[in-house]
């Protein structure tokens, strides 16, 4: 496979990442009760699941191909983090006062990856 290949699914990772934890987000804060809720909760938790597989694979992919081995750079160390971090925000979102705080930082600490893959920090 080539790198672009990796990039397209790496990035199409990150926006199921996010789009995963955005829907499951507002369903917290707008706490249905009703069963329609409970369907789009197992929704977005298997877009959340997809897009950190596509993520991992497409990122570890894209590291095969620029032959980067262990020990790794810190960019991708700081990737790596907010990889795990974010696979994670999915069973803290599920309160309330964490919801809110996910959904600013999740943009925000997928902006500082994008930063950390760019300028290679």
């Amino acid at each position: 496979m080539t790198h672009s290949f990796y990039l397209v699914m790496h990035l199409s990772g990150v926006f199921l990442i996010l789009t995963g934890l955005s829907g499951f987000t507002i369903r917290t804060l707008v706490s249905p009760s009703d069963a329609d809720s409970r369907s789009w909760k197992r929704a977005t938790a298997i877009t959340h699941g997809v897009g950190m597989l596509l993520a991992l694979v497409g990122g570890f992919g894209m590291l095969a191909r620029l032959q980067i081995n262990w020990p790794w750079p810190s960019w991708v160390l700081v990737k790596f983090c907010i990889w795990i971090l974010l696979g994670l925000s999915m069973s803290a979102a599920k309160r309330k006062r964490i919801a809110k705080f996910w959904w600013w930082i999740a943009p925000l600490l997928a902006m500082i990856a994008l930063i950390s893959a760019v300028y290679k920090y």
